[in-house]
Order: structure tokens, then C-alpha cells, then sequence
């Protein structure tokens, strides 16, 4: 994911920048996975998220973000080591920095169909069943485009530069590339559009509430919270694909400062929307920081005195103590029972 396969390098990025970037994607890659995957468990498995459907997509808007940070640690590896080391490796990062854009772009568009069905009031029956399949649908497609990219010799293919993925300019079949790089660049524009204008009649339904120009239906805080949730999983991607597409058009040739800024910027997209789970999302927060704590905190609970009687029972004092981390204290106070 880089710029734009009409944009040309004015000259090559120094070693020693390659390098950098390099490192840091791969720590930042490091450091976000385990907290999204994290994240994702508690989207799919925990009991007040695991029948939202709203949820559910975020769940796979995440796993999609991982998946391209993997790949991204591969091409950091790539421009550490001046190969392509394991082959089958290759070609997974390859494939997904061709079908990351599409399928985030795909996914945030059913995210938003969904709030705006839900918040405007206009749920159908089936309609969770619905999103659904069309979500594995994406997922299918991601295989037979692949598929048939392959055997027809497409070649929506990036190789790497030391730097970033780049469109392979040198095609065997350079027409039905520029095809393929257009259809893609379409349908991102219209994935795009249509989320856009769900999450803009969304935000007139709030405010014409908020106003008291909307009466009869209200909408809940709750859908709100989760409104926002997944708007901020729409934002980073769409705000990179305008910026991509903006210099994609002004530029002819892209200089040393412009090419290593969109390098940096895709990488930041996973990282940006589980930031704005964390920071919209409470619970998750919390539940993260308990996680946290119990892996790094080792508790000791002791207990200073127990007293057992006939026909009562006195807990004087229970109290757990922690090393490293500031922890929860428990004392139970004078506990009678007749």
C-alpha cells in the first residue's frame, strides 16, 4: 500500500530511514497485536457483545487489521534483511496488502448500513443475518479474486522496494492491470461514498434529536456509544485512501519526503482504529487493564485471623496484597452471622 502505480520515486529512500521505519513497524506492530487480539475476544466471545451484531463486525474489521499487521512485520523483516525470506511468507503479506483497503473499506460500509438501520429505526427481519452473510461473502471473494488474479495472469501483484509495496508497473499484461487498479480504485470510492453518507444521515438523526426537530423515537445512549465505535473504524482508512488518491493525482513523481509519510500512514490504520476502542469503549478498557494486571501482578492473599464459634461466624480481616502493581485491597470487617 503505497502510492499510486502512476507515481513515480524522484530518488531511492536512504538506507538508514528504511531501516527506521522498518524497526518501528515491526515494535508497534508487536506491541498492538496481542491487545487486538485481545479485543477481538472480548467482541466475539463475551456475553454483552457476542449477540450485537455491530460488535461482530468490529470483531472482523479486526481480524483483518491483524492479518495486515503480520504482513507488515513481514515487509519490515524484508527491509531489514534485503530479502524476501520465506517464499509462501511473501506472498501472504503480498496478498493482503493488495486486499487490505478493499475488504476494510468493504466491512466499514456494512458497519455503517448497520447503525443506520438500527438508530433510524428501519430494521427489517433478518437483517443481522443478512450483514452477516454478506460479510462472509468478502471473505470468500478475497479468495477467488486471488484465485483468478493468478490464473489469468492479472498480476495485481506488489513487490517490494526496501521502502514499501508498490503496484508492479511491469505486468505482462500491463492493460489488464491498469483494469484491475481501476475497478479497485472504484470500488473503494463507492464503498467509501456510501459509508460516508450512512454515518452522515446517522449524525443528523442525533442532532435532529438532540434539537427536538425528531420526536417519537429516541435513541438509545447506548447506540450512540456504539455509533461512534464504529465510525472511528471508518475514519483512519477512508482519511488514508484521500490522501492516497489526492497525491496520486498531484503528483507525477513523488519526492523522498511524500514517499516515506505514505509509508508510515497505512501502517497507522490498524493501530488508530483499536485506539479508538480503547478510548470510546470502557469496558474493553477496563477489562484490558485487569488482564494486564493479573499477567505482571503476582497476588498473595493472607489472612490475619478467622474465628469460628457455635451458631456464628467472625471473618475479622481478609486482605490480598500485590507486588509491582497497585491492586484491589478486600477486607471483610466484622461479618456475624447469627
Amino acid at each position: 500500500m503505497s502510492l499510486s502505480q502512476n507515481v513515480t520515486l524522484e530518488m531511492e529512500t536512504p538506507r538508514c530511514v528504511a531501516v527506521l521505519i522498518a524497526a518501528g513497524s515491526i515494535t508497534l506492530a508487536v506491541a498492538v497485536l496481542p491487545v487486538y487480539a485481545y479485543v477481538i475476544c472480548l467482541f466475539l466471545h463475551k456475553t454483552r457483545y457476542a449477540n450485537n451484531t455491530a460488535f461482530w463486525l468490529m470483531a472482523n474489521i479486526g481480524i483483518i487489521d491483524c492479518l495486515f499487521l503480520l504482513a507488515i512485520i513481514q515487509a519490515s523483516l524484508m527491509t531489514l534483511t534485503r530479502s524476501n525470506l520465506i517464499p509462501v511468507v511473501f506472498e501472504f503479506s503480498s496478498a493482503f496488502h493488495i486486499v487490505y483497503e478493499w475488504v476494510l473499506h468493504f466491512l466499514a460500509l456494512i458497519l455503517a448500513l448497520n447503525r443506520m438501520l438500527i438508530i433510524l429505526d428501519l430494521e427489517f427481519r433478518f437483517c443481522d443475518l443478512l450483514f452477516k452473510i454478506l460479510t462472509y461473502l468478502i471473505w470468500i471473494s478475497i479468495l477467488v479474486l486471488l484465485f483468478f488474479f493468478n490464473k489469468y495472469d492479472m498480476n495485481l501483484v506488489y513487490v517490494y522496494d526496501d521502502n514499501a509495496f508498490a503496484l508492479n508497473a511491469c505486468s505482462k499484461n500491463r492493460e489488464a492491470t491498469s483494469t484491475v487498479y481501476d475497478i479497485y480504485y472504484y470500488a473503494d470510492l463507492t464503498t467509501i461514498s456510501s459509508s460516508f453518507v450512512c454515518y452522515l444521515a446517522v449524525i443528523v438523526a442525533i442532532v435532529a434529536q438532540k434539537l427536538q426537530f425528531r420526536k417519537g423515537i429516541k435513541i438509545e445512549k447506548h447506540e450512540i456509544r456504539v455509533f461512534f465505535q464504529g465510525l472511528v473504524t471508518f475514519l483512519p482508512g477512508a482519511a488514508y485512501w484521500g490522501l492516497n488518491m489526492l497525491a496520486a493525482f498531484k503528483f507525477s513523481s513523488a519526492s523522498l519526503a511524500v514517499n516515506i509519510i505514505f509509508s508510515i500512514l497505512p501502517r497507522l490504520v490498524p493501530v488508530l482504529n483499536v485506539s479508538g476502542y480503547l478510548i470510546l469503549n470502557s469496558y474493553v478498557r477496563e477489562s484490558l487493564a485487569t488482564c494486564v494486571q493479573r499477567l505482571f501482578c503476582r497476588k498473595s492473599p493472607t489472612v490475619k485471623s478467622i474465628s469460628l464459634a457455635s451458631g456464628n461466624v467472625n471473618v475479622t480481616s481478609v486482605s490480598v496484597k500485590s507486588t509491582g502493581y497497585t491492586s484491589d485491597n478486600l477486607e471483610i470487617k466484622e461479618l456475624k452471622e447469627l
